[in-house]
């Protein structure tokens, strides 16, 4: 069924031990084109762990510096964290007006691995809102599920895709999400095709429902399994597959283009040391392992 409109609405960009090469770019592409995949949304894993301006600089230079490979375009998230709120606000007026630019993305705190609560991130949502995109929360189980709900609750008018559909726990999660227009699920997460049949019917339909894989954690071809096995009709698979995420993320089957006045957008301010980590270096990847073995690769390294 593809033909490279595929849409992968959350993906990480920086190198971990099952993809080591998937801090670069073209090889992303390489990966993504091999699987149909024609758009692809990353947010920078350094960002999220480690130094969250320096790595939403990179990523928002990268994207506005890529040229199309395969017919893979690659978008940004920015990720926000309540720590660095003014460094975060200044960034986002000179990332966020950029249309290769999809949004902001919110992840667990990198040091007590709880989700962010409403609290927390009140005052950045304030200052995010103005740019009336779409704000993406990782939800790896119910319990940050339920604060992704809150926060939907509070900024009703932000358009929200609540990421990972609960983990494991997403039975509990998806029971949360059907009262609140504004809140979009994806399908990355536990690789369980009966969550997708789960959440069409719980959901009344497949229109709140958009691709993700997660990568470089999953290869995304495994979530491309996992839909196909859900057995879904036509139009739900290209629903969840690119049309619901075009009309979310206003790509109309694509990335959008950009004019002379928006190239005219400089790349960020150098960052500050990290509030987390000062000027450490962030640690290598350490390898995944399952009962003490490591997981096979998957990434650009074994294509």
């Amino acid at each position: 069924m593809s033909d490279g409109r595929f849409i992968d609405v959350h993906c990480g960009w920086g190198s971990v031990a099952a993809a080591p090469n998937w801090k670069d770019i073209p090889e992303i592409q390489r990966v993504m084109a091999k699987r149909g995949i024609g758009t692809v949304c990353i947010s920078s894993l350094l960002a999220r762990k480690y130094d969250t301006v320096e790595g939403n600089r990179a990523v928002s230079d990268a994207v506005k510096a890529e040229t199309p490979i395969g017919g893979v375009n690659v978008l940004g998230w920015i990720a926000l964290h309540p720590g660095r709120a003014n460094d975060l606000s200044e960034q986002m007026k000179r990332s966020l007006y950029h249309p290769r630019l999809v949004g902001a993305a919110l992840y667990p705190d990198p040091l007590t691995n709880q989700p962010l609560s409403v609290a927390d991130v009140r005052e950045l949502l304030n200052a995010f809102r103005r740019f009336t995109k779409p704000l993406l929360i990782e939800t790896r189980d119910a319990r940050a599920m339920a604060q992704c709900i809150r926060i939907a609750e509070e900024f009703a008018n932000l358009k929200m895709i609540a990421s990972g559909m609960g983990g494991e726990e997403w039975r509990e999660s998806l029971s949360m999400v059907t009262r609140h227009p504004n809140l979009n699920i994806d399908i990355s997460g536990a690789l369980i095709p009966e969550k997708i049949n789960y959440a069409i019917d719980i959901m009344h339909g497949s229109r709140k429902i958009l691709f993700a894989s997660g990568a470089p954690h999953t290869d995304p071809a495994a979530v491309l399994g996992m839909l196909n096995e859900a057995g879904l009709s036509t139009d739900d698979s290209t629903r969840i597959l690119y049309r619901n995420a075009e009309k979310l993320l206003h790509l109309d089957g694509g990335a959008p283009e950009i004019t002379a006045s928006q190239q005219a957008f400089g790349p960020d301010e150098p960052a500050t040391p990290n509030y987390l980590i000062g000027n450490v270096t962030p640690p290598a990847p350490v390898p995944e392992t399952t009962d003490g073995k490591r997981k096979d690769s998957w990434g650009p390294s074994a294509l």
